[in-house]
């Protein structure tokens, strides 16, 4: 029954994303004692981890009085820590059938555009690491925040970029580390890492 409430966050988020739930920001005020599980590849490496967390947030919506809500979700992702602010999706007519949405998991002291800006991101990265793309994807963000299009300087690739300020040319070390550690977390495929390191050592 406890794994199985679990696993029903996701299918509640989509349940409350098509039933038109309400969506607001909300900050984690405790985060409850949880466990782990983990995926293992055949070479005995893991290959993805789940956090099964009871958090406890305090929900304040664009309209209304805030309220405080305490449930227990399995996070793939980021996980969630006291202080930090996420996004939440709810029924408003029964605020127990309540999630956390994952990519919205911030840091204190961000201001809601940019978190959402970053999120945003993630999920590019993400979607870009899957299909393949990540060197493309790097590229097209470098010349974003060239452009000024992300907004003041930018780190993109483990480096600063000023609006204006010609890009240095991405370290294929660095590139390949983290190409590995997406492998690892089980983004990439060993034939999607092995492609995009052969593309990487070409263009060097």
């Amino acid at each position: 029954m406890f794994g199985r409430f679990l696993g029903n966050k996701k299918k509640l988020e989509q349940q409350l994303s098509q039933e038109g739930g309400t969506v607001a920001w909300a900050t984690i005020t405790d985060v409850g004692a949880g466990w782990s599980s983990a995926s293992m590849n055949g070479f005995n490496q893991v290959t993805s981890q789940t956090d099964h967390e009871k958090v406890t947030v305090m929900v304040q919506p664009d309209s209304g009085e805030p309220f405080e809500a305490s449930f227990r979700q399995a996070f793939t992702g980021l996980s969630p820590m006291k202080g930090w602010q996420c996004k939440v999706i709810y029924d408003p007519n029964d605020r127990s059938r309540i999630a956390v949405l994952e990519d919205s998991i911030t840091p204190p002291g961000i201001d809601h555009a940019k978190a959402e800006r970053a999120a945003q991101m993630r999920s590019e990265a993400m979607a870009a690491a899957s299909s393949g793309h990540m060197a493309e994807y790097i590229e097209s963000m470098k010349a974003r925040a060239q452009s000024g299009e992300l907004g003041g300087v930018t780190i993109v690739d483990g480096r600063m970029i000023s609006p204006g300020a010609p890009a240095s040319k991405p370290d294929v070390v660095d590139q390949l580390t983290k190409l590995d550690a997406l492998r690892a977390r089980g983004v990439l495929t060993d034939a999607e890492f092995a492609a995009q390191k052969a593309k990487l050592l070409a263009e060097s």
